[in-house]
């Protein structure tokens, strides 16, 4: 998997966010933007929280992440799980012994204009759910490939500060749109964070 990790001007956003060349599989393209934060890392437990979206995919996109993060932590921690064990509440992920919290989130185009939650509480607030803007488009075989847009953010636990944001779109055959190209995006999402400093890769 290539990552195209380049910024682009606005206007090329829309079009091209997230889109690799990668012709056989899922492929990702990230445009990252590093917030201002005194506390950024490097963390050590994370927790994955998908804000919207049905008990499956929760699980699917959560435990992918999880998955990915296990590269780097020792102890990472999925959102359904933590709040099917009526633990507690992810704004609390702190006092449960996390150190930062990844919000991912459906988001219909890739931009930076709009205002992102600024603290964990934010992130939480209840607000209408966006479908994920997507389209589908010929591709050079008989298949049919299917873009999809989303968000993460990662927030410090202890200070709830927004500290990095990424908004991207995975690329996918329609056929194979399942934890392929889920894990394929938490990935890309995790190499980005540990290039940054902001996650600490374990020693071999």
């Amino acid at each position: 998997m290539k990552l195209l990790l380049r910024r682009p001007p606005f206007s090329s956003l829309l079009a091209g966010a997230f889109l690799v060349g990668c012709a056989a599989g899922p492929s990702v393209h990230l445009e990252v933007q590093r917030e201002p934060a005194v506390t950024a890392g490097p963390y050590h437990r994370t927790l994955v929280v998908l804000l919207t979206g049905d008990r499956k995919t929760k699980n699917i996109v959560e435990s992918a992440f999880q998955e990915s993060l296990r590269r780097t932590q020792t102890d990472p921690g999925r959102g359904l799980v933590l709040l099917d064990s009526g633990l507690g509440d992810p704004k609390d992920a702190a006092k449960l012994g996390y150190d930062s919290v990844l919000v991912v989130d459906r988001h219909p185009i890739v931009h930076w204009a709009e205002p992102h939650a600024a603290t964990l509480a934010d992130a939480f607030l209840p607000h209408e759910a966006t479908p994920f803007s997507q389209s589908i488009v010929p591709a050079e075989d008989t298949r049919d490939k299917r873009h999809v847009n989303g968000c993460a953010r990662l927030y410090d636990a202890v200070t709830a500060r927004l500290v990095w944001t990424c908004h991207g779109t995975i690329s996918a055959y329609k056929d194979d749109w399942t934890t392929g190209p889920t894990r394929a995006a938490a990935q890309a999402v995790v190499k980005r964070l540990t290039e940054e400093g902001l996650l600490q890769r374990l020693p071999l």
